[in-house]
């Protein structure tokens, strides 16, 4: 069995080779690489052309204009010469044996989907702020078994380590362009509504080179927020499963103690004063969190 990487990538000149050089690691060389460059402005291109013909995959790259993550992974499945597809993302490291685990799991698991861990390697943390998103995965990770079927009350499903078989990705519509976020919450709950088999094991492990600072953090986190309005817009039944995808509004005295504290200290903690590394870890911690829902959109009335 053959297996195609696709791998979206939008501006990932200081991440892709990373991706790259643990892909060339792998325990089996019974694969390919599809990247599909998505409209970006850097010099993704040239790093790539480096890795042609060069290392123990076969790589094959695509250029597109900018369409975003939905798009481009239906475009690198367009291109895919395997009948089994793993996406991953361009921040992706996976571990030595990931490839393997994959094929493994899909020679005796037929018309299933596997779901792997994708984490951040805590050695990597580096500051009060990366720690923190280390702490909150892990707390995440505690919540969840090691190896799981996935259903509605046990949600677990990412496009950053994710196989299965052509037919099933097309039977189920591929990603859906309309989303420029939440594609891939979007095509596990499709999945389950469509009574396909999908399991979730965190020993699959990709690790996240992505390690974004306060500001940027909450940037993506008021993105999420508007992914999951636009994803309730299209389809607005997916509220019986997961009600928390429109949270509920802040009461009217939590709301002003978040903008008081956005408005006096948030900018302390935003900008990452230096005296922050005076404070104890976990006090930051719940800083770090307060000033996140400090900053979310849904706290701005």
């Amino acid at each position: 069995m053959k297996i195609s990487v696709v791998i979206p990538s939008y501006n990932g000149e200081h991440k892709l080779p990373n991706c790259l050089d643990a892909l060339n690691k792998q325990t089996t060389s019974n694969f390919e690489v599809v990247v599909v460059i998505d409209g970006s402005t850097d010099k993704s291109l040239e790093i790539l052309s480096n890795y042609l013909g060069s290392r123990v995959f076969n790589l094959v790259v695509i250029e597109t204009l900018n369409g975003g993550r939905a798009t481009a992974r239906n475009t690198g499945f367009a291109n895919a010469s395997s009948e089994m597809i793993l996406f991953l993302d361009d921040d992706a490291i996976p571990e030595f044996n990931l490839i393997e685990k994959h094929l493994n799991f899909h020679e005796t698991n037929k018309d299933q989907i596997l779901v792997g861990g994708g984490y951040r390697n805590p050695i990597l943390a580096n500051s009060g702020f990366s720690k923190y998103l280390v702490f909150i995965e892990n707390k995440w990770r505690k919540n969840h078994f090691e190896k799981r079927v996935v259903d509605f009350n046990n949600f677990v499903f990412s496009s950053n380590n994710l196989s299965l078989s052509k037919e099933l990705f097309l039977k189920l519509n591929q990603f859906d362009e309309r989303l420029k976020d939440a594609e891939d919450f979007d095509l596990g709950v499709r999945a389950l509504i469509n009574e396909m088999s999908v399991f979730y094991d965190n020993s699959v492990i990709s690790w996240h080179n992505d390690w974004p600072n306060l500001k940027e953090y909450i940037k993506r986190h008021n993105q999420y927020v508007k992914a999951n309005a636009d994803l309730v817009s299209y389809y607005p039944e997916y509220l019986k499963w997961f009600p928390k995808l429109i949270p509920n509004k802040t009461n009217t005295i939590k709301c002003f103690i978040l903008k008081l504290f956005r408005y006096t200290v948030g900018p302390f903690f935003i900008n990452e004063n230096i005296f922050l590394k005076f404070l104890p870890l976990k006090f930051r911690f719940k800083c770090y969190q307060f000033t996140i829902s400090a900053y979310s959109i849904n706290n701005s009335r």
